[in-house]
């Protein structure tokens, strides 16, 4: 699970970096010498190798959260809690932890709850 999400972290703000780059050099950055235009090319490539980010997005969302009603969210977040538990009191990103493990759980009970709402709406029961 965690490896889509880094992936498209990852491509997704190497991309938004050599954008800015690019923007930098000005109208150079499309100009084959400078090589900005290539590292474009390159990094929105990279958003599509291994699954496009949009479709392993979905895949999360619609297969591993909404399909199986929380239970592997469920699993990730209690091994995060598992973790936490075992952090030192003194290191400062126990805290940061804490907060990125309540924050998902927060989302995905937000997804489900509005997949249940859709799945009613769907199904024309309201």
């Amino acid at each position: 699970m965690l490896t889509l999400i880094t992936k498209a972290y990852l491509t997704d703000t190497a991309l938004n970096t050599v954008l800015d780059a690019q923007m930098v050099f000005g109208d150079h950055g499309y100009i084959r010498e400078w090589g900005m235009q290539q590292c474009v090319r390159d990094l929105q490539i990279s958003q599509i190798y291994e699954g496009t980010n949009g479709v392993q997005a979905q895949d999360l969302i619609g297969r591993k959260t909404i399909r199986k009603n929380g239970t592997n969210m469920t699993k990730y977040i209690t091994e995060i809690r598992e973790f936490f538990a075992t952090l030192d009191n003194s290191l400062a990103i126990k805290a940061a932890t804490l907060k990125a493990c309540n924050e998902v759980e927060a989302i995905t009970r937000f997804i489900l709850q509005q997949a249940k709402g859709q799945l009613i709406l769907l199904m024309g029961l309201r």
